[in-house]
């Protein structure tokens, strides 16, 4: 015959043993939640893309500014596509960081926002108010609008705006590497 001895646990021992695993349990829980989320939630996305080119020494770095629509997102993604296969940095980040960003750290910045009751949006509008006329040619504003002859007062910025229509991402696209290729090569 065989016994099996179990400790005797009275019943304050067990419940903060049931307590101490739940609380394993509880932290092992968070930790993976917090850590998907911040991966999941994580709006910044630096793409660094490089190929040879014995012409250009220098990489050229590119901020795509743009406002969290589908619209907008499809056409920053579209213009980062575009730019592969070139000497570029291209980091495209959500608006309303753009007044923490340095407009001498890059050689273009592009910005696609929303004109409301024609105003532009007003992460913009703090952005571009400080620069100087020589920061404002590194600029290239994307509005969209119900009226596309809206125009920016802003002097010295290649502003254009457009409706936000689906079929039109590609051709935006398109247009917004055309000028960052023009304005780099006045540079």
């Amino acid at each position: 015959m065989h016994f099996l001895i179990v400790p005797y646990l009275s019943d304050k021992q067990r419940h903060k043993r049931i307590s101490d695993m739940k609380k394993v349990k509880l932290k092992l829980i968070l930790t993976l939640v917090v850590s998907m989320t911040s991966s999941l939630f994580s709006q910044d996305s630096v793409t660094t893309v490089t190929q040879n080119n014995e012409d250009q020494q220098k990489k050229v770095s590119i901020l795509i500014a743009r406002q969290e629509t589908g619209f907008k997102m499809a056409v920053a993604k579209k213009a980062k596509e575009l730019l592969t296969g070139t000497d570029m940095i291209v980091k495209i980040i959500d608006i309303k960081k753009l007044k923490n960003q340095s407009i001498d750290l890059f050689d273009a910045v592009v910005i696609i926002n929303e004109v409301r009751a024609w105003h532009l949006n007003r992460h913009t509008k703090a952005f571009v108010r400080n620069l100087t006329s020589e920061q404002k040619n590194k600029v290239i504003m994307i509005s969209t609008a119900k009226v596309t002859d809206w125009k920016t007062r802003e002097k010295d910025i290649d502003a254009v705006t457009v409706a936000s229509e689906t079929s039109t991402v590609n051709t935006l696209a398109g247009r917004i590497k055309t000028k960052i290729d023009a304005l780099l090569n006045k540079q």
